[in-house]
């Protein structure tokens, strides 16, 4: 009689891919969740539930729970990056000459400071004060910050290459003075008396011309 074998296959690790497609899901599930609660009431058992991954999974992908929420909320932040260095590069792009310029910078600044942006004035304050004690999550926004600052920079160099702004000022440093006075828009939406939206955005119009035209 003879003997027969069969052969016990290993389990399937699970492929690089899968690995991938995992991460993206929890990061997904843990962005759908900060559109609607605090960061401080997200917890891993709600992201396990939401997303159907195993507990393992999610320690097999990430350091430790806050390690999958900073990579949600860098990943918010870095949303907006490219969202704000594409609207001003079309901005500059499809601009024709100075005047053209500034009318479309107009329109755009309106929109980014408006009231009902209030919301992503929130988010980026709250995820810098975030920051402050945590190092990890400062390294990894720290990397966006500077992409931000630097894609703004080259924005302002092109102007000053076409002539339309002023060439007696560091562009980097013009980068971050108009970031700070944008999120700086947050005093007021914490403020009982508001101020006339109208009037800010004339006032930021001047100054714009002011400074940099």
């Amino acid at each position: 009689m003879s003997n027969s074998f069969r052969t016990v296959r290993a389990p399937k690790r699970p492929t690089k891919a899968a690995g991938q497609r995992t991460m993206k899901l929890l990061i997904q599930t843990a962005l759908d969740l900060l559109e609607t609660m605090d960061i401080a009431d997200i917890t891993s058992d709600l992201v396990l539930e939401k997303s159907g991954v195993s507990r393992g999974s999610l320690y097999h992908h990430f350091e430790d729970f806050s390690d999958l929420l900073e990579h949600a909320l860098v990943q918010k932040f870095s949303a907006q990056v490219d969202d704000n260095v594409a609207v001003l590069a079309e901005m500059i792009e499809a601009s024709a000459s100075q005047e053209e310029m500034l009318a479309r910078l107009s329109v755009v600044t309106e929109a980014i400071h408006a009231v009902a942006n209030s919301r992503n004035r929130y988010f980026r304050a709250r995820i810098i004060a975030l920051a402050e004690a945590n190092g990890r999550l400062m390294q990894r926004l720290s990397v966006e910050q500077q992409r931000l600052t630097d894609a703004l920079a080259a924005l302002f160099a092109e102007g000053q290459r076409r002539g339309w702004m002023r060439q007696d000022f560091d562009p980097a440093v013009a980068s971050v003075f108009i970031q700070a006075y944008t999120l700086g828009r947050v005093i007021d939406d914490v403020s009982e008396t508001k101020i006339d939206p109208a009037a800010w955005h004339a006032f930021v119009n001047k100054a714009i011309r002011a400074l940099f035209c």
